[in-house]
């Protein structure tokens, strides 16, 4: 009877929840094409498992030093820039399947700079990028560019890890009864 238990309590968390919960990730990028060494890290908000959709933040959390003058003091959400182009993620199995997501801060201080948050999926890879360009009379030259291929971490929720812990709690409780 335990080694059924242990076996049902082994299975069953590993295997990934696959409802229409709301689920939470991580993600990062290292620059491999652009003129900015660095890595730019963050979080995506409030997505639907097994579905396409809006995430409800998109939080940078950090950058390269070298752009400057500095954006923004992270942690900051790039779902608050004022121009909003794409929002469009694919969640499926708890994955990240395909990610579409372009906002701009506009163009802020003196000269005018303006900071893009960029992922695209192509033929199956997300690319991130991070870049700012200068408002010249042509717009958008003279950018600072972060951009690599993304990796997403899915976040596991808080209830999980209890429910775990209490079910391994119960099946040593369980041995120990035997024992005794």
């Amino acid at each position: 009877m335990v080694r059924f238990l242990t076996l049902a309590l082994v299975l069953l968390t590993c295997i990934p929840a696959v409802d229409a919960a709301t689920v939470n990730f991580i993600f990062s990028f290292t620059n491999s094409t652009g003129n900015v060494a660095g890595t730019v890290t963050g979080e995506i908000l409030g997505l639907l498992n097994n579905s396409t959709g809006p995430a409800t933040h998109v939080i940078i959390d950090s950058y390269p030093g070298a752009f400057s003058p500095a954006p923004f003091s992270p942690p900051v959400d790039a779902t608050a820039f004022p121009n909003q182009f794409l929002n469009s993620f694919t969640v499926t199995g708890g994955v990240i399947t395909s990610a579409r997501f372009d906002a701009d801060t506009a163009f802020l201080s003196t000269p005018p700079n303006q900071y893009v948050l960029n992922f695209t999926t192509n033929s199956g890879t997300t690319s991130g990028q991070f870049f700012n360009t200068t408002n010249v009379p042509s717009c958008c030259s003279t950018f600072m560019n972060v951009t690599g291929p993304i990796s997403f971490q899915a976040v596991p929720e808080p209830g999980s890890a209890v429910l775990i812990l209490g079910g391994m709690s119960w099946l040593l409780r369980q041995c120990r009864r035997k024992r005794s």
